[in-house]
């Protein structure tokens, strides 16, 4: 399911999938000057309930040490802060406790003003721990917490989409010379839904474990995740040619265009290499005398 919302100078599209809302943003230029983030507020419709969500940031002047801030209704837990104190400051959101078959009502505000607070990351070895967790099995003991899933999304967004999921690896052997299966899945919306938002949450679910394994890794402390304390955090947002740049442009593009017109491309022939290690004839170096 795909919602388009504009109010003033920002717009949101919203695209839902089973498990996932994925919420994509963008305003004008003269609009982000100041603007500190964004915070969403969700409601099942119907049954009420309106909570602004949490957030996973702190800005570091107002909340210093957020790991050790205790919740004030109850010191045993540890504090958390919402989106409303502590804005998103990204262009492209996803809610991953959507449940299916639900409606939900979400309230999006462009926050300006004064900071407010952000969460630090966990300070944690994450393979270690993971290992501990009830997904881990050892061998040949049931299922493993490696992700085995393949499909490829051409073009998801637009109104032409093409999926491909199923056994088979992109390769030559698996396509051409196993027995394998494949769906193709053309032209339905809310199949290519489902799948942008999974993607979308195993992508940004691992991502964050890598980097945070590579700052450990370094030996130093996630200290880069607290919000920024000014409106710069957009710039790379705004930045021409920059990949968050393209990747806020990417979900307001035009949707009727497709893959289809580039497909029916006859495929150019590539280039003949130069050749390599090829000189240029050299000048002499004495200058040629006049003939009396």
């Amino acid at each position: 399911m795909r919602v388009i919302a504009n109010k003033g100078k920002f717009r949101a599209k919203v695209i839902a999938g089973t498990h996932t809302v994925l919420v994509a943003l963008d305003c004008d230029e003269s609009s982000r000057q100041g603007l500190m983030g964004f915070a969403f507020k969700r409601e099942v419709v119907g049954k009420g309930g309106a909570k602004w969500l949490r957030s996973q940031k702190v800005f570091k002047s107002i909340v210093p040490n957020p790991k050790e801030a205790l919740d004030p209704k109850d010191p045993t837990k540890q504090q958390r802060f919402s989106t409303w104190e502590h804005p998103v400051q990204s262009f492209l959101w996803g809610d991953y406790t959507a449940m299916p078959d639900t409606n939900y009502k979400f309230t999006i505000v462009p926050m300006y003003g004064t900071p407010v607070a952000r969460k630090r990351i966990k300070e944690f070895d994450l393979d270690k721990w993971f290992l501990k967790e009830e997904h881990f099995r050892r061998s040949n003991e049931g299922f493993v917490f490696f992700i085995h899933t393949k499909f490829l999304l051409i073009d998801p967004l637009s109104d032409d989409p093409l999926v491909c999921s199923g056994s088979a690896n992109f390769s030559s052997n698996s396509l051409l010379q196993n027995d394998e299966n494949m769906l193709l899945v053309r032209g339905d919306t809310r199949v290519a839904d489902i799948y942008l938002t999974e993607f979308d949450r195993i992508f940004r679910h691992f991502y964050f474990r890598d980097v945070a394994n590579e700052i450990a890794a370094r030996g130093k402390n996630a200290e880069g995740a607290f919000l920024s304390e000014t409106s710069a955090w957009t710039d790379s947002y705004f930045k021409p040619g920059a990949f968050k740049t393209l990747r806020r442009g990417m979900f307001f593009a035009d949707s009727s265009k497709s893959w289809v017109a580039n497909a029916e491309k006859p495929k150019e022939k590539p280039k003949p290499a130069k050749a390599s290690g090829a000189k240029k004839a050299g000048k002499s170096a004495s200058k040629p005398t006049a003939a009396k």
